[in-house]
C-alpha cells in the first residue's frame, strides 16, 4: 500500500472547514468582550438566545463584562489557525501551546512566521518581541477554560486579538484562494 500525501489524507474542504472555525471563534471572542448588561435579559424575560443577546448588548454600556470567554475563544481562535498554517505546509499537529506551535511552524515555514511577525501591529517584524508576547497567553485556552481552578490568571484579550490579527492577516496574504465565510460578503 501507498503512503498517502498530507494532502491525500484530509478531506477536500478541510482547510476551509478550518479556516470557518478559527474565525468562528475570533468573532465569539470579540463579541464576547463587549459590556452588557445581563439585567435586560431578565427584565425582559426572554428566552430565545438571539432575543437575550441583542437585549443585553443594547446600547454597548452596560455593566457587565466578561472574563474567560473572549480570552478563552481568541486563544482558540489562534490555535485554530497556527493549526491551519501548519497544515497547509505539510503538517498536522496536536496540542494547545501556542508557543510549541509557534516553533513547529516556524521549524515548518519560517517565510509564514516571519510573515506573520511583520503583520503583527505591535511587534513589527521584532521575532522576540513577537514570540514574548505570544509565550505570556500559550496557555490560556487550557488555562481560562477553568479559571474557576486558578486563585489568580491575567490575560489581555487585547494582547489576544492582535496576535490573532497577525495570522489572520498572513493566511490571507499568503493563501488568497483560501477565504473566509465571514469575509466572503465583503470580498465579493
Amino acid at each position: 500500500m501507498q503512503n498517502q500525501s498530507h494532502s491525500d489524507a484530509l478531506p477536500k474542504d478541510f482547510h476551509q472547514r478550518m479556516l470557518n472555525g478559527a474565525d468562528a471563534f475570533y468573532f465569539a471572542g470579540l463579541l464576547t468582550s463587549v459590556p452588557f448588561d445581563a439585567a435586560r435579559v431578565a427584565e425582559e424575560q426572554l428566552t430565545n438566545a438571539t432575543a437575550a443577546g441583542i437585549a443585553a448588548s443594547r446600547g454597548h454600556d452596560g455593566p457587565n463584562s466578561l472574563g474567560a470567554p473572549p480570552i478563552v475563544n481568541l486563544a482558540f481562535a489562534i490555535e485554530l489557525y497556527l493549526k491551519l498554517l501548519l497544515s497547509l505546509h505539510g503538517k498536522l499537529s496536536r496540542g494547545h501551546s501556542l508557543a510549541d506551535l509557534f516553533i513547529a511552524l516556524e521549524a515548518q515555514a519560517p517565510d509564514v512566521v516571519a510573515c506573520s511577525i511583520a503583520l503583527h501591529r505591535y511587534s513589527r517584524g521584532d521575532r522576540d518581541e513577537f514570540f514574548e508576547e505570544l509565550r505570556t497567553v500559550s496557555n490560556s485556552f487550557e488555562q481560562w477554560r477553568y479559571a474557576h481552578e486558578h486563585e489568580f490568571l491575567i490575560s489581555s484579550a487585547d494582547t489576544l486579538m492582535s496576535i490573532a490579527d497577525a495570522f489572520r492577516a498572513s493566511i490571507r496574504e499568503l493563501h488568497p484562494k483560501l477565504v473566509s465565510v465571514f469575509d466572503r460578503v465583503n470580498r465579493g
